[in-house]
């Protein structure tokens, strides 16, 4: 083997070498990362009236600001009455739970404190409440034939495991659809629910 012979099998094998480092520093920086953020979601709390003196309504509201990082919101009411909405996709949907539930059991409703993600998370434009981006997240870990459905709302659904493919679309949509109902009072339905992903 002559001198250019080596140098080229040294060369190669720097170059696997670096092949490989950059596929490690991709699992842990990229593909562990993405598949950690529903997560790991910063969440960012805006206040705009003091705590509630009651001391339920105030250990509800301290609990939703310390554990929420997907959109949510709290609604105090004029004599203590309040609601909260958690794990929401929009804000515009955590605000109308808290309204709606602040509103079954009193008069002059308003938001006093927001919780919302730093970098909300979206799916083919969709955004996503916390659930619905770990099930995206697990998505590719389920065998068999499987289906995700989401909601414009949050709400979502999953099949897998399932002998066709249209048998777990027809699942995840169902149990979608069955989700809308959540964290509303009367179980009124908000939203509609489509079919993302199937194979």
């Amino acid at each position: 083997m002559n001198r250019d012979q080596t140098e080229k099998q040294l060369k190669f094998a720097l170059l696997g070498v670096i092949a490989c480092l950059c596929l490690v520093a991709f699992r842990f920086a990229g593909g562990e990362a993405q598949r950690l953020a529903p997560y790991l979601a910063d969440p960012v709390i805006s206040v705009t009236e003091d705590a509630p003196s009651d001391p339920d309504a105030r250990a509800d509201y301290e609990t939703l600001l310390q554990d929420a990082n997907f959109h949510a919101a709290f609604a105090l009411g004029n004599d203590g009455e309040y609601g909260w909405g958690d794990n929401y996709a929009t804000q515009d949907m955590a605000d109308f739970a808290a309204m709606a539930w602040c509103e079954e059991y009193g008069t002059g409703c308003r938001i006093i404190a927001r919780v919302a993600p730093a970098e909300p998370l979206e799916l083919e434009g969709q955004p996503l409440s916390k659930t619905a981006a770990r099930a995206v997240a697990e998505y590719p870990d389920h065998r068999g034939k499987k289906a995700l459905a989401l909601s414009d709302t949050g709400a979502w659904g999953m099949a897998w495991g399932r002998s066709s493919a249209k048998d777990a679309a027809e699942s995840a949509f169902e149990f979608c659809a069955e989700s809308l109902t959540g964290g509303f009072p009367d179980g009124r339905t908000f939203g509609s629910c489509r079919l993302v992903w199937f194979d």
